[in-house]
């Protein structure tokens, strides 16, 4: 199988500390097992861009199609004068504006669905206050915003929280960018990127033009999960040597942060790479297939494995153009632009969810309404991505994301989640693990001892509605989609007759037609549509009654269950990890076990059906560890890198281009923002 001495390679993971210095740690992975004989090429080696085969992808160079969405609103909400901004956060797009009449800042959340946008929230409700355009980021598990107010630039933070069991969302002045009495100006909207565990804003003069960089390091979170009251920490402002007309955009590759900006002079289009060691200077990065030129500024995004740079044709047409970063060519260049078939006032916003591109800007009118448009970025859906597989293949012999503890959104040091399930389906999750109650008569979600408020009955009805917002047959059908969910008592394995006998009545009812009970693993075509039960609970009176991993053994680092239909599902399920060496000690363990799975799994033999269920949750002996932290990041112990952003790295680095690596359970998966849901993903096997 693969060359698994890259995955002790991996102490090449760099961690950015808060003067922007680079330091070499040791092996995340030391002592993981030799490697294997067998000669498979890492998708590193297959491509010198450590990118994917190409027929799994739309092809980059003016390949993509786009469609047009109408406005993100069906009246007046969503109007602006300035450049709008734009963010995946949460398995959801989150888009950034200022009101054309009140120059109020709003922001709502949305989906790739028509019509799906949320009412508009206002940062703050002083009309006028922005006077430019603002950004979006995310660091860590957090969604930051900031905008122009008379030069200067307000960072703000976005919470969601519980109160007396009602879910409020509100934006939180954090202060102003460069810090009390050291406030920074610009007169141009600004980039802002979570990276290395900082927040970098990018800005250009309002003097000079000349585009400065300014990081901040955000404070550790107090004990009990609250929010913070320090400000966190600003470094003093870097110029870059860099010029830029209007906006510019950062984004990151292959762990590099890009700044692509419009020259001040030519308005021509520039890529640069940060190098952050010894000096913090800014190289020529990535060129074009051709010269690219705006009328205004531009913006970026990529998720890892894609980027895309947005921007307006240096004419009066307002023409929105898209180029997407081209992987077939060595070294990778941006591709020749397209058009999105559309005009725009304003510069465009881009970003990716779920494999779509969405674009959104301000129509060439007088009202300005915010219009989106969107293209597809693989050659399949997200959220039908099995419809393209074989459908002879054993559900045992594919990659498959999951959650753990699918339905934990509540409580900080409860949370596992982010993303709503409907939300997870639909960014292609397909493993999940249900953790139940019978309390109060009802079959509630509970993580411990936290109740997450919402019944199994309910979740069930928001799968069903979720098959049935798609066509029955063909493109963007999910008919063909197959779900496997595993059920246990958060009271125990050892279950009452009343857990029982509930949970076979509320699955077998009404609710459950889609739920098959098969106690081996089948073929995703014998199960298409279908909802399969792992049971990890005792069951007497109802058998067979799904697939039986009662006899789990908690907290081993492997194991196999044979189930008494003689079904063998192996398990990586290491979570309470104890480390001398605090975050990272703890971090280290975790990753090793969860590496040692799946080198497993990629030594195995395929086509026998066994199942390997690999978990990457974890806590330990150490102070504020919260999974959002462990898995996504933050600023712990000086920059952490989480669980999320090491396993990326081994799958950039030592993961075969196409590969079964069983079902990883993971927790908030979209985070950082380089997620695993669509990595795992594309190690299958397409048709093309």
């Amino acid at each position: 199988m693969p060359d698994l001495e890259s995955l002790r390679q991996l102490h090449e993971i760099h961690e950015i500390r808060g003067n922007g210095s680079v330091v070499t740690g040791r092996s995340l992975v030391e002592d993981v097992a030799s490697p294997s004989e067998h000669n498979v090429v890492s998708r590193r080696e297959q491509n010198t861009t450590g990118k994917l085969p190409v027929e799994n992808k739309v092809p980059t160079s003016n390949a993509g199609v786009w469609n047009y969405m109408n406005m993100i609103y069906n009246n007046n909400d969503a109007t602006s004068s300035f450049n709008p901004a734009l963010v995946e956060f949460g398995g959801e797009l989150y888009c950034l504006w200022a009101g054309i009449n009140d120059h109020i800042p709003y922001c709502a959340a949305g989906t790739n669905t028509r019509g799906s946008f949320m009412p508009r929230q206002s940062l703050v409700a002083d009309p006028g206050i922005m006077t430019n355009g603002g950004a979006l980021a995310v660091l860590g598990t957090e969604l930051y915003a900031v905008f122009v107010n008379v030069e200067y630039m307000i960072l703000y933070k976005y919470t969601d929280q519980i109160d007396n069991n009602q879910e409020i969302k509100q934006w939180n002045r954090v202060g102003h960018v460069g810090g009390a009495g050291n406030s920074v100006k610009t007169n141009h909207q600004p980039a802002l990127l979570g990276f290395g565990g900082q927040l970098f804003c990018c800005y250009s003069d309002s003097s000079s033009s000349e585009l400065q960089i300014c990081r901040w390091t955000p404070p550790s979170p107090p004990s009990d999960g609250s929010e913070p009251t320090d400000p966190g920490l600003w470094t003093t402002p870097q110029a870059t040597g860099l010029h830029s007309y209007d906006c510019p955009g950062l984004y990151v590759f292959q762990d590099q942060l890009h700044v692509i900006f419009v020259d001040n002079g030519s308005q021509k289009i520039f890529d640069y790479m940060w190098n952050p060691d010894p000096v913090n200077t800014w190289t020529p990065s990535f060129g074009f297939e051709q010269d690219e030129y705006s009328a205004v500024g531009c913006s970026v995004t990529s998720d890892g494995e894609n980027a895309f740079v947005s921007f307006l044709k240096n004419d009066q047409s307002g023409r929105v153009l898209v180029c997407a970063l081209n992987y077939d060519v060595t070294p990778p260049k941006w591709a020749v632009n397209e058009f999105v078939n559309q005009t725009s006032a304003n510069c465009p916003a881009i970003a990716i969810l779920d494999g779509v591109v969405d674009c959104i800007y301000s129509a060439r009118s007088n009202a300005k309404d915010l219009l989106l448009s969107q293209r597809t970025v693989y050659t399949y859906p997200l959220d039908s991505w099995m419809s393209y597989l074989d459908p002879t293949t054993l559900f045992s012999d594919l990659s498959v994301p999951g959650t753990h503890d699918s339905t934990a959104r509540f409580n900080y040091f409860a949370q596992c989640q982010s993303m709503t399930i409907q939300d997870q389906l639909t960014a292609g999750i397909r493993y999940f693990d249900f953790r139940l109650k019978w309390t109060n008569n009802n079959l509630i979600f509970y993580h411990g001892p936290v109740s997450q408020e919402i019944s199994l009955s309910q979740v069930m009805g928001n799968i069903n509605s979720w098959f049935a917002a798609s066509p029955a047959s063909g493109p963007g059908s999910r008919a063909k989609e197959v779900l496997f969910i595993q059920i246990g008592d958060e009271d125990g394995n050892t279950s009452t007759d009343d857990f029982r006998n509930n949970v076979y009545q509320t699955l077998t009812g009404p609710l459950g037609t889609r739920w098959v009970f098969n106690d081996t693993v089948k073929s995703i075509g014998d199960l298409a549509g279908k909802i399969q039960l792992v049971r990890r609970y005792e069951e007497t009176t109802h058998y067979p009654f799904g697939i039986d991993v009662s006899t789990w053994n908690p907290n081993s680092l492997y194991f196999t269950i044979t189930t008494p239909s003689g079904q063998l599902v192996t398990v990586q399920d290491y979570f309470s990890v104890t480390s001398n060496n605090g975050w990272n000690g703890v971090r280290n363990a975790k990753v090793k076990a969860i590496l040692g799975m799946f080198q497993q799994v990629l030594e195995s033999k395929a086509k026998t059906g066994q199942l390997f269920l690999n978990w990457t949750s974890a806590y330990g002996n150490v102070p504020y560890m919260a999974p959002q932290l462990l898995a996504g990041g933050g600023a712990i112990d000086g920059i952490f890198t989480g669980v999320n952003s090491v396993i990326r790295q081994w799958y950039e680095m030592g993961c075969p281009v196409q590969a079964r690596l069983g079902c990883v359970l993971m927790d908030f998966p979209e985070d950082p923002e380089e997620d695993l849901i669509q990595a795992i993903i594309q190690t299958n096997v397409f048709a093309k």
